[in-house]
């Protein structure tokens, strides 16, 4: 199992092979001073990893996060700390890891005004296939919001996807756009 330590928003990884194995595994993470990691490049500690993906990986079985003194976390505690660190982290936490176990690598959004960038394959090789925004099933969207989002998506080359999701019933549905012409 592979050790990290939570230091503030962020639990870090110091071994090497490790650092490796979660980058070549589902792109895991950030090392440090790398923007985007390239295949074949060389990932060298320590690697930064948020806490969507240190709650993932811990409930997968594959990370064992600790304090920096040594004691360990368990999930329902990191679930915790994510909660207090991110507005709305449970409806956005089950997006993620709903993404993730179809296979998807996931990624923050932030830079696409949106919550999560979501690739089909290798990040730093290939662009993001879609944006996806993070809502409850109940909330409402005003058509601006939504022409806004739609435009976005289009000027970046992306679709523009809305998760669903409903805690109460433990679903998330997708629904997306594509913008288009209107022919007369």
């Amino acid at each position: 199992m592979i050790e990290a330590t939570l230091r503030g928003r962020f639990v870090t990884v110091y071994d090497k092979r490790s650092c490796i194995y979660l980058v070549e595994n589902g792109f895991y993470g950030r090392p440090e001073n790398v923007y985007k990691i390239k295949p074949m490049q060389e990932i060298n500690p320590p690697l930064y990893l948020s806490l969507y993906e240190a709650l993932y990986l811990t409930e997968k079985n594959i990370l064992r996060v600790k304090t920096p003194e040594g004691k360990e976390y368990t999930s329902s505690e990191l679930s915790k700390i994510a909660s207090q660190t991110y507005s709305n982290f449970s409806i956005k936490y089950m997006v993620y890891k709903d993404l993730r176990d179809k296979g998807l690598i996931v990624r923050p959004g932030i830079k696409f005004g949106c919550t999560f960038a979501v690739y089909k394959d290798t990040p730093g090789v290939v662009h993001a296939s879609f944006i996806v925004d993070v809502r409850r099933e109940r909330d409402k969207i005003s058509p601006e919001e939504l022409l806004r989002a739609a435009r976005l998506a289009h000027s970046v080359r992306k679709k523009f996807v809305i998760a669903c999701v409903n805690e109460e019933k433990g679903y998330v549905k997708y629904i997306a756009f594509k913008r288009g012409r209107v022919g007369v």
